[in-house]
């Protein structure tokens, strides 16, 4: 009977617990419980529960809760499994946890605002994790977090305090406006932020100096890679747009808009072994801080060694398929060293790589290098450059300087980059010169944009332009833009892979696909084989082979 028992407990199933859903509901009487029927409307209920593994959490939509003190922000202390993620969420209804919000559309979402006061702690969120993994977070509006003078309470926050790494967090479709600090993902591996927009970050009276997205180890090497930002669209903030800084590795920025920006639109510093790939970056006359002539550079690579004495190398870098129009630098490139002058004790864009990018009428130069040294290595190929209205195309610092005929450092590497005015020095090495014919012709500076007016084909080169066909294959990276709307929601880039080419100088190639190679046709042999279709034995006389005429 024993054997019998521990048989049957053998062949039963064991049935993982349900994880449980919880509402909260700012305008629902106090007392609830969590549940649809009496949710919780405050978060001192929410903070002094004991979750499970994989529960979730949903806000009411549309309705919005206002932090009343420093520790009144939702700490996420509890996480979920691969299969059973946490949630914190939006709900329209019991059960309902899809409130139909659009990406970067505000309205449709649960609402969390730090009413411009809260918290006034650095580097606390309206949201925020540590040490935990698999947790989505989607479908709020988070707003209003810090105060004048906090530089860095911001809007999501994974792993703050540097604890033990967490992995596998989504934040997707969030609305986050006006906050002093963004979304911060640090020591954290396998995340993906996407599909978000953030808005005044920074906004003028915050003395915030925090990013909209920043992917950062802090100071913990190896412990923030694999992470993904894409599809986010980031406007009109004080600060930066989307970065990777202090030691983040292998992570990748694609497929985002990055606009009216203060300082550096998209940045890696510090950090190794990171791609930038299909994104598009301009200023338009509307933003906050364009105007005022702090518009900075589109993409930047530095270690900012003079900010901090653990800096680490930026080197192996891959930055390509890139469209940037308009701002003050297109791509600049930095070995910024500490204060002690000329030693470095990092080393940056070693062994990096900058090619099939687009670069459009930078009111400075396109292309800048900063505090450079001829030991450092650097390769740009099939890069479009044009300038229209007074900017250069090369511009270049070194240590002791300006550099030579304001060429590029000794160590960078031009080839078959497409200018549309004559350039010198290395930078004319196999260079094409000509108009490329882009299907915009003019007003790309910030001054002659607004919101929207670049969706992406702008910088498409038209029939007849010397770019068609005229870039080198680079091994590995092959695809190249056929199609895209940076304006769609969410945001949509068509990529087609050449592996054999031809390859396009810039971020397009609208070649399209040659048909296949027909088969040629049977070649039919052998004994007996008659090509008129008569077959063995057949006379094409009339007669029969062998028989007598």
């Amino acid at each position: 009977m024993r054997k019998l028992l521990l048989i049957l407990l053998v062949l039963i199933p064991i049935q993982a617990i349900a994880s449980t859903s919880y509402y909260f509901d700012p305008t629902a009487a106090g007392g609830g419980n969590g549940s649809y029927a009496t949710p919780w409307n405050s978060m001192s209920q929410v903070s002094s529960h004991s979750f499970s593994t994989g529960d979730d959490l949903y806000f009411k939509k549309n309705e919005t809760y206002q932090l009343q003190s420093d520790t009144d922000y939702l700490d996420v202390d509890w996480g979920g499994t691969e299969s059973d993620p946490v949630v914190i969420g939006c709900y329209d209804g019991d059960g309902d946890f899809d409130c139909g919000s659009t990406p970067y559309v505000d309205g449709n979402r649960a609402i969390i605002d730090g009413q411009k006061s809260y918290p006034t702690i650095n580097y606390r969120a309206l949201v925020q994790t540590n040490g935990q993994s698999h947790i989505i977070i989607q479908q709020l509006k988070l707003e209003n977090a810090g105060i004048t003078g906090t530089q860095a309470a911001g809007a999501v926050y994974i792993n703050p305090d540097s604890v033990s790494q967490s992995t596998d967090i989504t934040i997707k479709n969030n609305y986050c406006y006006r906050n002093s600090g963004g979304i911060g993902v640090y020591r954290s591996t396998n995340c993906l932020v996407t599909e978000n927009y953030e808005t005044n970050v920074g906004y003028p009276d915050y003395g915030g100096s925090g990013a909209a997205i920043e992917i950062s180890s802090l100071d913990h090497l190896g412990d923030c890679n694999n992470n993904t930002v894409s599809k986010n669209l980031i406007e009109n903030c004080k600060n930066e747009g989307i970065g990777f800084y202090k030691g983040a590795e292998n992570n990748i920025m694609e497929y985002n808009v990055v606009r009216n920006i203060r300082a550096a639109h998209l940045y890696v510093a510090s950090s190794p072994s990171n791609t930038v790939r299909y994104n598009l970056v301009y200023d338009t006359s509307d933003g906050l801080f364009t105007q005022d002539g702090t518009s900075s550079s589109g993409i930047v690579v530095d270690i900012e060694e003079w900010r901090d004495a653990k800096a680490f190398n930026t080197n192996d870098e891959k930055i390509y398929g890139n469209l940037v129009a308009g701002v003050r630098r297109g791509i600049s490139i930095g070995c910024i060293e500490a204060t002690d002058g000329d030693s470095y004790t990092s080393t940056c864009y070693d062994g990096s790589e900058v090619f099939n990018n687009t670069i459009v009428d930078c009111t400075d130069q396109n292309f800048a290098f900063w505090a450079a040294d001829s030991s450092r290595t650097i390769t740009l190929k099939n890069n479009l450059s044009v300038i229209l209205s007074g900017g250069a195309q090369v511009f270049c610092a070194s240590t002791t300087g300006t550099c030579p005929s304001q060429t590029s450092p000794a160590g960078v590497t031009w080839d078959h980059n497409l200018f549309n005015t004559t350039v010198t020095g290395n930078a004319s090495n196999n260079a094409v010169i000509g108009d490329p014919l882009l299907a915009k012709t003019s007003g790309w500076q910030w001054s002659s944009l607004s919101p929207g007016d670049l969706s992406g084909p702008e910088f498409k080169p038209q029939s007849g332009s010397p770019a068609i066909d005229a870039g080198l294959n680079i091994a590995g990276y092959t695809s190249q833009i056929t199609g895209a709307n940076f304006n769609a929601s969410p945001i949509s880039v068509t990529l087609t892979d050449y592996p054999d080419g031809p390859v396009w100088i810039g971020a397009w190639n609208i070649t399209p696909t040659p048909p296949p190679t027909p088969a040629p046709a049977t070649q039919h042999t052998g004994v007996g084989y008659d090509p008129h279709g008569g077959g063995i034995g057949y006379n094409p006389n009339g007669g029969t082979i062998g028989a007598t005429q």
